[in-house]
């Protein structure tokens, strides 16, 4: 008792570990015990500036530079390892899965690059653009080499209408996020 959770050595820690390898069970202790929390506070970091007021608010302003701010989070590593579960524990707890690593690629980046259609569908579900470029200036479509998953992200960059039911074909907007029908 008393270890700390977020201790780190050569840039791992424990809950990097447990979302690498998809342990579930050492993820939701870890997040018990606050190792998460070490994520919203990057988050925050990487935000720290931007400025609320209308007049003041830049929005050409420069991504912060990756190389310096990022780093790889458990969501990277879960979406890349098509840990779905783990994804969604961490989702929960309101971790972002556009955070950049090193190399500015966010969780659809990783997803897509090691075509992981569970975690894609999960992040389309949730409304994230798949136009999204690195600090490469790649797309997630870019990164995928698999023939299915180069189809599934095409065929959400393509759709402008929801398809639903409940949706009466409505053209996507604010209220109606592309890929969340």
């Amino acid at each position: 008792m008393g270890a700390d959770p977020s201790c780190e050595e050569n840039q791992w820690n424990p809950l990097l570990w447990a979302a690498c390898n998809g342990n579930e069970d050492i993820v939701r202790l870890l997040i018990k015990n606050q190792a998460h929390l070490k994520y919203k506070e990057q988050e925050e970091a990487t935000n720290e500036g931007d400025a609320d007021d209308e007049e003041e608010k830049d929005n050409f302003k420069p991504v912060p530079d990756p190389a310096k701010t990022g780093r790889h989070t458990p969501m990277h590593w879960a979406s890349y390892h098509g840990h779905i579960k783990t994804i969604w524990l961490l989702l929960k707890e309101n971790l972002n899965p556009l955070l950049m690593d090193i190399h500015g690629n966010n969780c659809i980046h990783q997803a897509a690059a090691n075509s992981q259609m569970n975690v894609l569908k999960c992040f389309m579900q949730f409304g994230v653009d798949l136009n999204l470029k690195n600090a490469r200036v790649h797309t997630p479509l870019d990164l995928a080499t698999d023939p299915e998953t180069r189809k599934l992200i095409q065929r959400g960059i393509k759709t402008t209408h929801c398809s639903g039911t409940k949706c009466n074909n409505s053209k996507f907007d604010f209220r109606n996020i592309q890929f969340y029908c």
